[in-house]
């Protein structure tokens, strides 16, 4: 008995948060009855293939980046199973900032411009930071998170040429950074 490759290619690349599906085969000149494994390389059990005929297929879904190495045992119960592996490459997905619908605002000089948002992220047990830049020179800051959400609150002195690009950057613990921008409008107050 050898068992064959995927047919649909041996390596695949998805990003973190897909499944990766695939088809395989494989030949015995006898008229066995065969069982199957597979083994998607990411921690997961073992799991036990559904076979029709000497053909099944993959579909698993990955969590986390990371180089992954599938492998697949085929057996007749007579002869020691035969393994055959091939790799799929999961890419990290940066995160996805949001603000809620009205996020744009005007404000006086003097006043506060006051919004919440919140990101997405595929890796939900991913571990974040975040930064604002209200984009009145007064830096980028560290922002606190709460779960995936955050609450921003900044006075602006001067009314200045705006509108003021207000950025959020959140950044996951793979590095794959994901930013959103929301406008601050200063007016004059006589």
């Amino acid at each position: 008995m050898q068992p064959l490759g995927w047919t649909a290619g041996p390596d695949e690349e998805i990003d973190e948060g897909d499944t990766s599906t695939s088809a395989g085969s494989f030949s015995d000149p006898d008229d066995d009855t065969w069982t199957a494994t597979v083994d998607y390389g990411d921690g997961s059990p073992v799991e036990n293939l559904t076979l029709a005929g000497k053909n099944f297929v993959l579909s698993h879904e990955y969590a986390d980046n990371g180089t992954y190495e599938i492998t697949v045992r085929v057996s007749d119960g007579v002869a020691d199973p035969v393994a055959t592996t091939a790799s799929v490459v999961v890419n990290n997905v940066a995160p996805t900032v949001e603000f809620d619908p009205d996020d744009d605002a005007t404000i006086f000089e003097g006043g506060t411009f006051e919004t919440a948002g919140s990101f997405t992220d595929p890796r939900v047990d991913d571990s974040w930071t975040a930064t604002v830049d209200y984009g009145d020179y007064s830096g980028v800051q560290a922002l606190p998170l709460s779960g995936m959400n955050f609450q921003l609150s900044h006075t602006y002195a001067n009314n200045g040429s705006g509108p003021f690009p207000v950025t959020v950057t959140v950044t996951d613990d793979d590095d794959g950074e994901g930013s959103g921008t929301a406008r601050a409008t200063v007016i004059y107050q006589i």
